[in-house]
């Protein structure tokens, strides 16, 4: 079977535009990775566990992991995050990936056996509105920071 001049001109033609079309999303990407990196510029970097001891002494553990939990989930280095931080706003969280902030709060629901109800999550605009929220379900739960911690250090690696 042969193709004709106007079925081969077609296919040439669909897939310029899909090569054009991935181009494009490629660049606004890298756009918008670098308005979310340059946010964040200027910052000190911390590890998670510097994060953790610095803006949650209580807690560090805990927020350190939730910090680790949302760097699997967003395409961006993080390490100059701080609590005050908007994923959605400021990191672009959303326009990096759609589905990224309901990955995290399954992924957070997962790793503390807790419930984050879809009215919470809607009203968790900062990193610290979101670590606030676990830490308080976890209270309600009475695991505190030393015993995560302890749970964490016994756990068999993932």
């Amino acid at each position: 079977m042969t193709l004709s001049n106007e079925t081969i001109f077609i296919i040439v033609a669909i897939s310029a535009m899909v090569a054009i079309s991935m181009w494009i999303q490629k660049c606004r990407d890298a756009g918008i990775r670098r308005l979310a990196e340059e946010y964040m510029g200027g910052r000190l970097q911390r590890s998670s566990a510097e994060f953790g001891r610095i803006f949650y002494p209580d807690n560090a553990d805990i927020a350190a992991r939730i910090r680790d939990i949302f760097a699997k989930h967003i395409p961006l280095n993080i390490d100059r995050l701080e609590p005050s931080d908007r994923p959605v706003i400021d990191l672009k969280m959303d326009d990096l990936d759609s589905m990224a902030a309901a990955e995290v709060i399954v992924a957070l629901e997962k790793e503390y056996g807790i419930k984050i109800a879809n009215a919470d999550a809607e009203r968790m605009r900062t990193f610290d509105d979101i670590c606030s929220h676990v830490i308080s379900k976890l209270k309600e739960k009475n695991v505190d920071n030393k015993a995560f911690h302890l749970t964490r250090q016994s756990a068999p690696p993932a």
